[in-house]
């Protein structure tokens, strides 16, 4: 369970100017919370790309939300996320904004403004493999991090490449809206003006004629309970419009997966499609990143000890540039509560990588390390 701590929100902590009056008086009171984890493999790479035998991965967020209900029942509250990266990382480095957005809530359901990813990336979470911190995760290109580089996943959080989770950017500004859940159903949709990697802080005017704009997302959800069985489904898909300047077709992502658990054991499979992504930029030609991903997972549960087994299977489909690349990635690992929001992980790696270029590069990679939730 993670840890909280109730701070009361102040012009500082927000950045904005709040009147205190009537029933502002009270303001938002916000939760703190987090992780923090840190991973240290020791590998052994074939192949022909040449890596370190050893690599460390260390990564925190810091979160802050809370809400306030006025007079009308409406719940209207904020979502703040910092990512802290280690400074001294080959793979990410420095403090960044993880989605930052404010909402409000009532029976009509839950409007989303701000930076945040799609419809169908937030809701994909629900089904599918389970994805966790504290089991050693391989379902968005974590084993890169493990398996020093030797892995095409590197740098792939949102492309079949690595994931079945898509999204053309992450934490885009965005409008969203997401149904109340009835009958185990819930449906979300989203909007962004302007789609560009990773622009959590994109202001001003973008060109049209080399940035692709106007990303929509839809996605249903279900989730169902039937006395000791829990089954769980998603639906999504991700389009935007191409870059005019481009000649491309419009990029597209469709994704899909389902769950089911039962008396400590749990399978989840997941189904990614990308067809032309790199129309999010004014690259001629087929895209190097079209492809079709396949994840898959067994879980066990007893006590303190989480047991999982996990696959990804993925193909990218090359152009005259970069040529076609199948890649097949197995993790087995174990994780360990010591108490509350305290864990130990630990799990094996093997990753391959073939293409039609003639590249045939593989590594297995042992890993341990800890995460903290606060």
């Amino acid at each position: 369970m993670t840890m909280k701590k109730s701070l009361y929100a102040t012009t500082a902590l927000l950045g904005v100017a709040t009147v205190a009056n009537g029933a502002h008086a009270e303001g938002i009171n916000l939760d703190v919370g987090g992780f923090f984890n840190f991973y240290q493999s020791v590998g052994d790479p074939h192949g022909g790309f040449g890596v370190d035998d050893t690599q460390t991965f260390q990564d925190a967020e810091i979160s802050f939300s809370g809400s306030y209900t006025l007079d009308n029942g409406i719940e209207a509250g904020v979502s703040i996320t910092t990512e802290i990266a280690n400074p001294n990382s080959d793979f990410q480095q420095g403090v960044e904004a993880d989605g930052v957005y404010g909402y409000m809530k009532g029976s009509f359901g839950t409007v989303q403004l701000g930076s945040q990813n799609s419809a169908a990336y937030a809701q994909s979470w629900g089904a599918g493999p389970l994805w966790s911190y504290t089991l050693v995760p391989i379902n968005t290109g974590w084993q890169s991090y493990f398996t020093g580089g030797t892995s095409a996943n590197a740098g792939n959080f949102y492309n079949v490449g690595g994931s079945t989770h898509l999204d053309f950017a992450n934490d885009a500004q965005r409008i969203a809206y997401y149904t109340p859940r009835v009958a185990g159903f819930k449906f979300g949709a989203s909007w962004a003006p302007e789609i560009q990697g990773n622009n959590t802080q994109q202001f001003g005017f973008q060109d049209s004629d080399t940035t692709a704009s106007d990303g929509l997302s839809a996605s249903v959800s279900w989730s169902q309970d039937f006395q000791q069985v829990g089954l769980s489904a998603y639906a999504g898909v991700n389009t935007a419009q191409a870059a005019d300047g481009s000649g491309n077709e419009d990029p597209e992502h469709y994704m899909a997966g389902v769950r089911a658990n039962f008396a400590g054991f749990g399978v989840g499979y997941a189904f990614a499609e990308a067809d032309n992504p790199d129309a999010v930029s004014a690259a001629q030609g087929d895209s190097p990143d079209d492809g079709r991903a396949h994840g898959f997972d067994v879980v066990y549960s007893t006590g303190p000890f989480t047991f999982q087994a996990e696959a990804l299977i993925s193909r990218t489909d090359g152009n005259s540039a970069t040529p076609d690349a199948d890649q097949e990635t197995y993790k087995g690992a174990v994780g360990y509560n010591l108490g509350p929001g305290i864990n130990l992980s630990g799990g094996v790696i093997f990753d391959n990588q073939e293409n039609n270029a003639g590249v045939d590069s593989d590594a297995v990679s042992g890993v341990i390390g800890t995460t903290m939730f606060f």
